[in-house]
Protein backbone atom coordinates (compact mmCIF):
# COMPACT_ATOMS: atom_id res chain seq x y z
CA UNK A 1 0.00 0.00 0.00
CA UNK A 2 0.95 3.17 -0.68
CA UNK A 3 2.12 5.91 2.06
CA UNK A 4 0.43 8.83 -0.52
CA UNK A 5 4.42 10.05 -0.78
CA UNK A 6 5.28 11.37 -3.80
CA UNK A 7 8.07 9.30 -5.50
CA UNK A 8 11.40 10.76 -4.21
CA UNK A 9 13.26 12.92 -6.81
CA UNK A 10 16.91 13.18 -7.74
CA UNK A 11 18.30 16.54 -6.68
CA UNK A 12 18.41 19.33 -9.95
CA UNK A 13 21.93 19.83 -10.76
CA UNK A 14 22.44 23.34 -12.24
CA UNK A 15 23.33 23.25 -16.03
CA UNK A 16 26.69 24.10 -16.02
CA UNK A 17 27.50 22.73 -19.38
CA UNK A 18 25.31 25.42 -20.69
CA UNK A 19 26.38 28.11 -18.47
CA UNK A 20 29.58 27.45 -20.01
CA UNK A 21 28.31 27.25 -23.49
CA UNK A 22 26.60 30.80 -23.47
CA UNK A 23 29.77 32.30 -22.00
CA UNK A 24 32.26 30.82 -23.97
CA UNK A 25 29.64 31.66 -27.11
CA UNK A 26 29.78 35.37 -25.93
CA UNK A 27 33.39 35.53 -25.34
CA UNK A 28 34.21 34.06 -28.72
CA UNK A 29 31.80 36.47 -30.72
CA UNK A 30 33.57 39.02 -32.99
CA UNK A 31 32.94 42.86 -31.17
CA UNK A 32 31.36 45.59 -32.76
CA UNK A 33 32.99 47.30 -35.54
CA UNK A 34 34.06 50.94 -34.30
CA UNK A 35 32.67 53.98 -34.66
CA UNK A 36 34.74 56.15 -37.51
CA UNK A 37 33.30 59.25 -37.35
CA UNK A 38 32.94 61.47 -40.67
CA UNK A 39 36.27 62.84 -41.71
CA UNK A 40 36.37 66.72 -40.24
CA UNK A 41 35.72 69.34 -42.92
CA UNK A 42 38.12 71.86 -43.29
CA UNK A 43 36.23 75.15 -42.47
CA UNK A 44 37.73 78.84 -43.29
CA UNK A 45 36.62 82.31 -42.29
CA UNK A 46 36.21 85.00 -44.80
CA UNK A 47 36.43 88.79 -44.80
CA UNK A 48 34.60 90.78 -46.92
CA UNK A 49 33.71 94.72 -46.92
CA UNK A 50 31.71 97.42 -48.61
CA UNK A 51 31.57 101.10 -49.44
CA UNK A 52 29.04 103.07 -46.66
CA UNK A 53 25.88 103.94 -48.16
CA UNK A 54 25.70 107.08 -49.39
CA UNK A 55 22.11 107.72 -47.87
CA UNK A 56 21.96 109.24 -44.07
CA UNK A 57 19.81 107.06 -41.82
CA UNK A 58 21.15 104.10 -42.17
CA UNK A 59 20.46 101.32 -39.51
CA UNK A 60 22.61 98.69 -40.35
CA UNK A 61 24.32 96.49 -42.95
CA UNK A 62 23.72 92.90 -44.18
CA UNK A 63 25.88 90.21 -45.65
CA UNK A 64 24.09 87.55 -47.75
CA UNK A 65 25.49 84.07 -48.38
CA UNK A 66 24.82 81.80 -50.69
CA UNK A 67 25.85 78.53 -52.62
CA UNK A 68 23.97 79.34 -55.49
CA UNK A 69 23.88 82.62 -57.39
CA UNK A 70 21.18 84.91 -56.47
CA UNK A 71 20.01 82.45 -53.92
CA UNK A 72 20.88 83.59 -50.13
CA UNK A 73 20.65 81.48 -47.55
CA UNK A 74 22.04 83.57 -44.51
CA UNK A 75 22.08 86.56 -43.68
CA UNK A 76 24.60 88.46 -41.37
CA UNK A 77 23.30 91.42 -39.66
CA UNK A 78 27.01 93.90 -39.76
CA UNK A 79 25.27 96.23 -37.84
CA UNK A 80 26.89 100.22 -38.80
CA UNK A 81 30.30 97.88 -39.82
CA UNK A 82 30.99 98.27 -43.55
CA UNK A 83 32.77 94.99 -42.75
CA UNK A 84 31.79 91.35 -41.18
CA UNK A 85 33.35 87.86 -41.49
CA UNK A 86 31.26 84.96 -42.70
CA UNK A 87 32.40 81.87 -40.39
CA UNK A 88 32.84 78.62 -41.02
CA UNK A 89 32.89 77.85 -44.61
CA UNK A 90 34.11 74.95 -46.20
CA UNK A 91 37.09 75.28 -47.54
CA UNK A 92 36.91 74.94 -51.60
CA UNK A 93 33.36 75.44 -51.57
CA UNK A 94 32.28 78.59 -53.90
CA UNK A 95 30.21 80.94 -52.19
CA UNK A 96 28.44 84.02 -53.59
CA UNK A 97 27.66 87.60 -51.58
CA UNK A 98 25.37 90.31 -51.22
CA UNK A 99 24.79 93.52 -49.14
CA UNK A 100 21.98 95.61 -48.51
CA UNK A 101 21.87 98.86 -46.34
CA UNK A 102 18.63 99.42 -44.08
CA UNK A 103 17.20 102.48 -43.11
CA UNK A 104 16.15 103.41 -39.59
CA UNK A 105 12.79 103.05 -40.75
CA UNK A 106 13.28 99.72 -41.85
CA UNK A 107 13.17 100.43 -45.65
CA UNK A 108 16.06 97.98 -47.13
CA UNK A 109 18.05 98.50 -50.26
CA UNK A 110 18.49 96.15 -53.37
CA UNK A 111 21.41 93.92 -53.16
CA UNK A 112 24.98 95.08 -54.15
CA UNK A 113 26.61 93.84 -57.07
CA UNK A 114 27.49 90.20 -56.00
CA UNK A 115 30.88 88.88 -55.84
CA UNK A 116 31.86 85.35 -55.43
CA UNK A 117 34.72 83.91 -53.04
CA UNK A 118 36.24 79.83 -52.43
CA UNK A 119 37.68 80.42 -49.01
CA UNK A 120 40.63 78.37 -48.07
CA UNK A 121 42.09 78.67 -51.73
CA UNK A 122 45.58 79.05 -52.23
CA UNK A 123 45.67 82.61 -53.61
CA UNK A 124 48.36 82.98 -56.93
CA UNK A 125 49.84 85.94 -57.07
CA UNK A 126 50.49 87.45 -60.71
CA UNK A 127 52.81 86.58 -62.81
CA UNK A 128 56.26 88.63 -63.51
CA UNK A 129 58.51 88.97 -66.24
CA UNK A 130 62.50 88.72 -66.41
CA UNK A 131 64.97 89.54 -69.21
CA UNK A 132 68.70 90.01 -68.71
CA UNK A 133 70.33 92.38 -70.87
CA UNK A 134 74.34 92.98 -71.20
CA UNK A 135 76.31 95.81 -71.85
CA UNK A 136 80.00 96.22 -73.67
CA UNK A 137 81.64 95.38 -70.46
CA UNK A 138 79.77 92.61 -70.24
CA UNK A 139 77.76 93.57 -67.43
CA UNK A 140 75.01 91.81 -66.52
CA UNK A 141 71.38 94.03 -65.88
CA UNK A 142 68.10 92.01 -64.86
CA UNK A 143 65.03 93.93 -65.94
CA UNK A 144 61.41 92.98 -66.09
CA UNK A 145 57.47 93.95 -65.52
CA UNK A 146 54.70 92.89 -62.93
CA UNK A 147 51.71 93.89 -60.60
CA UNK A 148 52.77 97.26 -59.21
CA UNK A 149 53.40 96.73 -55.29
CA UNK A 150 54.41 92.87 -55.50
CA UNK A 151 57.82 91.40 -54.38
CA UNK A 152 60.32 89.39 -55.69
CA UNK A 153 63.32 87.96 -54.80
CA UNK A 154 65.45 86.99 -57.75
CA UNK A 155 67.39 84.00 -57.05
CA UNK A 156 70.66 82.42 -59.22
CA UNK A 157 71.96 79.49 -59.65
CA UNK A 158 75.18 77.98 -61.73
CA UNK A 159 73.78 74.98 -62.03
CA UNK A 160 69.64 75.10 -61.44
CA UNK A 161 69.60 72.21 -58.52
CA UNK A 162 70.57 75.20 -55.65
CA UNK A 163 69.38 78.42 -55.52
CA UNK A 164 71.02 81.47 -54.04
CA UNK A 165 69.57 84.84 -52.98
CA UNK A 166 70.77 88.00 -55.05
CA UNK A 167 68.14 90.58 -54.43
CA UNK A 168 64.60 91.07 -53.22
CA UNK A 169 62.86 93.42 -55.41
CA UNK A 170 59.39 95.63 -54.86
CA UNK A 171 58.03 96.76 -58.24
CA UNK A 172 56.64 100.31 -58.25
CA UNK A 173 54.24 102.33 -59.79
CA UNK A 174 55.44 101.34 -63.14
CA UNK A 175 55.43 98.11 -63.37
CA UNK A 176 58.81 97.89 -64.50
CA UNK A 177 62.27 97.08 -62.41
CA UNK A 178 65.76 96.87 -63.38
CA UNK A 179 68.67 95.42 -61.15
CA UNK A 180 72.86 95.26 -61.98
CA UNK A 181 74.06 91.54 -61.15
CA UNK A 182 77.21 92.88 -59.64
CA UNK A 183 79.04 89.20 -59.88
CA UNK A 184 77.79 87.82 -62.93
CA UNK A 185 80.86 88.80 -64.74
CA UNK A 186 83.40 86.05 -65.56
CA UNK A 187 81.16 83.19 -64.89
CA UNK A 188 80.68 80.39 -67.43
CA UNK A 189 76.89 80.24 -66.41
CA UNK A 190 74.61 81.78 -64.46
CA UNK A 191 70.64 81.14 -63.77
CA UNK A 192 67.88 83.79 -62.55
CA UNK A 193 64.42 83.28 -61.24
CA UNK A 194 61.74 85.36 -59.51
CA UNK A 195 60.33 83.67 -56.21
CA UNK A 196 56.97 85.91 -55.33
CA UNK A 197 57.10 86.89 -52.07
CA UNK A 198 53.27 86.48 -50.24
CA UNK A 199 51.63 89.40 -49.36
Amino acid sequence: MGTGKPPRMPPKRPLLGAVKLLLLSFLSAAPPAPAIPPPAIPLSNLTLAWDPSPSPGISHYKLYIGGVSGNYTNILNAGLSTSVTASNLISGGIYFFAATAVSTNGLESGYSVEISAVPGAASHPPAATLVLAMNNQRQLTLMGSGPPGQSFDILWSSDAASWQPLTRISIGLSGTFSVADPIATGQPMRLFRLNPVAL
